[in-house]
């Protein structure tokens, strides 16, 4: 099957994260992109005068990273729900792993 790229991005001095896509709009959802504290938005049909997607904070996760064989359980790993209102992602902070919500809209 072909498919057809509509954007494709290069952030050579940035740490990728995770992403999710919003389920009813044109923005991408990555963590640890900018920062390792939050959640960036980035529009990618918004181009700025860079030619990169607009981007903006989202929210804080605030979780702190771990390593070891549990690492991915201190990574947010963010899904957006079916109607595009509410994320939610884990976090670890204060010695425990936790899921959390965000309302978007």
């Amino acid at each position: 099957m072909t498919r057809k790229v509509i954007w494709e991005g290069h952030y050579p001095v940035f740490t990728y994260g995770n992403i999710s896509s919003h389920s009813t709009k044109d923005v991408l959802f990555v963590d640890n992109l900018l920062t390792d504290r939050y959640v960036l938005a980035l529009y990618w049909r918004e181009l700025n005068s860079f030619g990169m997607p607009r981007s903006e904070m989202a929210f804080a996760h605030n979780s702190i990273y771990c390593s070891g064989l549990h690492s991915q359980s201190c990574h947010p790993h963010c899904t957006m729900s079916d109607d595009g209102k509410w994320m939610s992602f884990n976090a670890y902070m204060n010695g425990r792993n936790d899921v959390y919500v965000v309302q978007m809209e």
